[in-house]
């Protein structure tokens, strides 16, 4: 659907932003593995396990 939504609007470069809760690990790989950037928003303590354990292990993140 990315990549459609991409290609359909001419957008060479898409920023996907999304609350921790929308989305599982396995989407996160994807969304990743897709070359999207990608930003998602949750408090540490609210994350759910999979999606922590991704951010922590695999992700790109900053903490504040």
């Amino acid at each position: 659907m990315l990549e459609a939504f991409q290609e359909s609007h001419g957008i060479t470069d898409m920023v996907v932003v999304a609350d921790a809760g929308m989305l599982s690990a396995g989407d996160l790989q994807a969304i990743e593995d897709a070359g999207f950037l990608l930003l998602v928003g949750s408090r540490r303590s609210k994350a759910p396990h999979d999606l922590q354990e991704h951010l922590d292990t695999d992700g790109n993140k900053f903490s504040t």
